[in-house]
């Protein structure tokens, strides 16, 4: 992921229901690991996703990509046909508006809620929150001032 993507995960609603106050389990060196999520998940996610962006070149045989890999794309991973993850990662560099609403249309679609890696909490799938979310990433923060960024980050270590 670069340093200007936001990058969120959706996660069906019924399951985020059950486990929201145990979200930050899911957390590993190795990132989100949400497969548990989607068992027994159904909807056509493929076909819904093909109806607001195009398929891009996919860099591993068990990821889908929509989408550019340094811009705006959309990942689906499988493990044998199983459901591993959903990642939607919005490029701030440019306006991220349509980007944003399309997250959103496909997370009302597949009936899922959005969660910001970022903070590591699920929101409701919302224009407005997702913005919001958005503007407080560190995504935007290296895009409003790279510099400022590493500086910062630098200082934590």
């Amino acid at each position: 992921m670069a340093l200007w993507q936001f990058c969120i995960e959706l996660i069906p609603e019924q399951w985020i229901a059950l486990n929201q106050q145990k979200i930050t389990n899911y957390y590993t060196n190795d990132g989100w690991d949400f497969g548990d999520a989607w068992r027994n998940y159904d909807l056509e996610i493929e076909v819904i996703v093909d109806g607001y962006m195009p398929r891009g070149k996919s860099w591993s045989d068990q990821m889908v990509l929509w989408g550019h890999d340094e811009r705006h794309d959309i990942q689906l991973y499988r493990d044998n046909d199983q459901i591993e993850g959903l990642t939607i990662r919005i490029d701030l560099r440019e306006d991220a508006k349509a980007m944003i609403l399309t997250a959103v249309s496909i997370a009302q679609e597949l009936c899922c809620d959005i969660l910001v890696g970022d903070e590591r909490k699920a929101i409701a799938p919302s224009v407005d929150e997702l913005a919001k979310a958005a503007a407080r990433s560190n995504a935007a923060r290296f895009v409003r001032d790279p510099y400022k960024f590493v500086d910062d980050s630098v200082d934590r270590s």
